[in-house]
């Protein structure tokens, strides 16, 4: 119980509303997820792409596309999952990164898959990347310290 009370301010400048200890775990296990998928995902594209299009199309396969839009996203992923791992230590300093991931997401999820989805139109591998990038949107909505957020703009 005295982990969920304790406070880190560690982070924090004076004066900006200390984060629990529970919430920056939490953003930390968000950095290390969007880590973890971003470089096995990205390394995955850029390394095997044919086999790239098989999982990431579950339950059937991805279409064929450009390669060089492909291998952009491709190395996007990768340099997030790697940018990630220096996130985890420096938990505040790298919170723009899971603000950019959740609204892309979610305009994605807005702009794309929805207006597919009531068309009916959205393909079998549609729903992987929907519910997937769905899930991610709850874990960044959740992980994010929204108060100290705007407070902690101007640290180094």
């Amino acid at each position: 119980m005295d982990v969920l009370n304790s406070v880190d301010t560690k982070y924090h400048r004076s004066g900006t509303v200390p984060c629990p200890a529970w919430r920056l775990w939490g953003l930390r296990a968000a950095y290390a997820a969007t880590s973890l998928v971003g470089i096995v995902i990205g390394s995955l594209m850029l390394c095997f792409p044919r086999m790239s299009h098989k999982i990431l199309g579950f339950p059937r396969q991805l279409p064929e596309c450009d390669a060089i839009v492909f291998g952009l996203l491709a190395t996007m992923w990768l340099a997030v999952g790697l940018v990630c791992l220096d996130a985890i230590r420096k938990p505040f300093r790298y919170l723009v990164l899971l603000r950019i991931q959740l609204l892309y997401k979610t305009i994605w999820l807005l702009v794309v898959a929805l207006p597919m989805w009531c068309r009916a139109s959205l393909p079998d591998y549609g729903w992987t990347l929907l519910l997937g990038n769905a899930a991610w949107v709850v874990l960044d909505i959740a992980a994010i310290p929204w108060f100290p957020v705007e407070e902690s703009q101007g640290e180094a």
